[in-house]
Formats: C-alpha cells, structure tokens, sequence
C-alpha cells in the first residue's frame, strides 16, 4: 500500500532590529542634502567643497529634545555639542545690579542717567568647561527675526557676520583672570564689554557656546540660548550753579554775588562762593569755562580789570579782581570709575595753590575752569572764591560784571 507524504516547506522570518532614522533635510544658505542615507554602518565626516557632514550610523538616535528652558541631545551630538548658554545679566543703566564691577550698578561707570552707548553682560555657562568659547550675538527684535547683529571678539563693537575669531573664553568677555586661559585682568571689560551702541534703544542678547575639541570645532557649536534685555540712555549733560555760603545750599537765578564795601589796596574775598556742579555721561568727560561779558568789573567808565596772579602783591595804583578755587569743596561720586574734579592751572591758573590772594582772572574769552580727566563725571562739585583789590585810584561807585560758564562734553 503506498503512502502519500506530505513534504512541507518552512521558511522562518526572523526580523531584527533596526534602528530608527529620522529624516531630515540638512540645508544652509550653501548646500541642502536631500534624505541622505548610508548603506554599511559608517562614522565620521563627510564633507564637500562647501559642506561638512557628521555620519553617525549606530544604533542610538540622534534625537533632540527640546522646550523654553533647555535642549537635550541624544546619540553624537550630546557628547560633542556644548550646553546652551544663558544670560546672567545684561545691563546699561542700573544703580544697581550684578553685572557692574562695583555695588552701584552701571551708573557707577557710566555716570547718570546710564550708559547711552554701551553695555555689560555676564554669562551663565551651564556648566561648560572653561575651555569652552561663546559669542555674543543681539537684535533689536525680541524674536531675533531681524536686525541681527554680532559683537567682534576683539574690537568689542557691533559686526554684521561673525568667524570662529569672535568666539572667546567666558572670561576673556568679563575682563576676569583664569588661570590657563586668562593671565591678566582687563578692567575696562570688567566695568562694560559692548561699545558702539545707539542711545535710547533696547537691546536683545543670547549667547552660542563652542566646544574647543579641534582646531575649527566642528558640529561642537550650541544653538544661541535665552535672550535678556537691556535699553540703552541718552546723552546727558547737567549744570547748575549757586552762590551761596557753602556747597550743600542750592539757590535759584537770578545768581548775584555781593563783595560789598572793598577798601582800596585791600584784599577783599565775597562772603558766598560761586558753586559750579555737573553730572555727565560723556564717555571721554568735561571741560567747564568761565569768561566775563566786559573783562572788567564796570561803573560807567571806570573799571577794575580781570587779573591773574597775586592781588595782594599788585602796586598802590593798580587794581584787579578775580576768583580762586578752594580745593577742599572739590567733590565727586564714585571717583574709582568715574572722573574727578581737576582745577586747571594753565592757560589761566584758578587753584588754590600758591599765595592765599593768588586768582585767575576771567577775560572775555572762555578759560577751561576745571575737567574731569576724560572720563564721565557724577555729581561733580567744585567752589570759587571772589576776590577784588581796588586801587587808591579806583573812584567809588557799583562795578558790576557779568560771568558765563559753560560746560562741554565729549560723547565720541
């Protein structure tokens, strides 16, 4: 009897695991890949003649995740790719605040009201080894959708592009020491480390992080983090005088000062000084002049002339007037930062220094009266005595002339 076998063939699938690939399109203003893929398991970089591309065909996804507070790289990237840098101030007219080298803000480097054309920042490296290099880029648009701009590494002023030049240690940026990568502090970046700003702007910074694993770091550059915000001031000039008895009396113009009787061949000092205050943010500081209307002290036609030396050394026939500093009212705020009151002594000497009846004598064209040494100047105060000496052959009578100050600063 014959049997019929049944012969049956089984073909086992046996599926393995593949990992996932996301696609995606890399693309930049260069060159765009359309849906590249590998066929063996290759890493590494491929590059062109106007590209670079990092292979990574292992297993693990190269998955980024990310929210308004930070991203998370899997696979290659989180290994090369340095952590996002924020902001840890950003600021350009506080009083205070912890951006400044000092405890009173940026008014403290910049003067009142604030700085109109610069600013200081700080960065929150995320934990970034110091190696680590950033650049600094800012808008005037919150979204950073239009104007753009970067800071140049090292002219420190507004670049519309940026190179790996303009990528630099934290602490280079703040002026700081750090050994092996800072040897020497820079205190001009430690009171601002952006120049070249616009006045009564606000300004947007974020910060990108490289890592400075090869010689151009590539694919080692974080995306540009959170932004701050920060408006810039204006220009300010301030000046007010008094006449009064001594410097922490204000009076309001019309401004007189009476030497009341002056004997002849005496030395005679008014009873109130003439107080002259300024407050500036000009960038390189002052210069405050006095001139007179007439050069003389007038009565119809007769005069007693503006004179520059020793009153009390002039002879019986000749008289003169003039005002002389009194160095102790010589004040300012914040004089580590900022300028300080310099009476000057040349062309005209109106110091202290010297006999006690010595002045400087106000003619009709405008002598510098004292500066701030190039540097802006806060709540500045310097006073000025008068002083008169009539001759024998002064006739009697009121001798009036008309003092003009100005001040001027220079905001380049």
């Amino acid at each position: 009897m014959m049997r019929k076998i049944a012969i049956f063939n089984i073909f086992l699938a046996i599926l393995l695991p593949v990992s996932t690939v996301f696609a995606d399109n890399p693309e930049s203003t260069n060159y765009k890949l359309i849906e590249p893929s590998v066929g063996e398991p290759i890493n590494g970089v491929g590059e062109g003649s106007n590209y670079k591309i990092l292979v990574d065909s292992s297993g693990t996804d190269d998955q980024i995740t990310t929210s308004s507070n930070y991203k998370s790289d899997a696979g290659t990237a989180n290994f090369v790719e340095a952590a996002v840098p924020t902001v840890e101030c950003f600021e350009t007219d506080t009083n205070t605040g912890t951006c400044s080298i000092g405890t009173n803000g940026m008014q403290e480097v910049c003067s009142l009201p604030g700085c109109y054309d610069r600013a200081k920042f700080r960065i929150g490296d995320e934990n970034n080894p110091p190696d680590v290099r950033y650049a600094v880029q800012m808008s005037t648009d919150p979204t950073f959708t239009t104007n753009n701009f970067y800071i140049d590494g090292a002219t420190r002023l507004p670049t519309n592009s940026i190179t790996i030049a303009d990528f630099l240690y934290k602490c280079e940026w703040e002026g700081e020491v750090l050994a092996g990568y800072c040897g020497s502090p820079n205190t001009t970046y430690q009171r601002y480390n952006v120049f070249g700003l616009s006045g009564s702007t606000t300004y947007y910074i974020r910060f990108s992080a490289l890592q400075t694993v090869n010689s151009d770091a590539d694919f080692t550059q974080s995306e540009f983090g959170p932004s701050a915000t920060a408006s810039t001031t204006i220009p300010s000039l301030v000046l007010d005088l008094d006449i009064a008895p001594n410097t922490s009396t204000p009076t309001a113009p019309p401004y007189s000062l009476d030497f009341g009787t002056a004997p002849a061949g005496v030395v005679t000092t008014a009873s109130d000084y003439i107080v002259v205050r300024v407050t500036t943010n000009a960038v390189t500081g002052i210069v405050t002049s006095a001139r007179g209307l007439n050069g003389a002290l007038e009565s119809g036609p007769n005069s007693i002339p503006a004179y520059s030396g020793d009153l009390a050394a002039l002879g019986p026939s000749v008289s003169g007037w003039g005002i002389r500093n009194d160095a102790s009212t010589n004040a300012e705020t914040y004089p580590t930062y900022l300028g300080s009151v310099t009476v000057s002594s040349t062309p005209t000497d109106f110091t202290d220094t010297g006999a006690p009846d010595k002045v400087g004598g106000p003619t009709t064209s405008f002598e510098e009266l004292f500066t701030s040494n190039l540097q802006p100047l806060h709540t500045g105060i310097s006073a000025y005595f008068a002083k008169i000496r009539p001759s024998g052959l002064t006739p009697a009578g009121l001798y009036n002339e008309t003092i003009t100050f100005i001040v001027v600063g220079d905001f380049d």
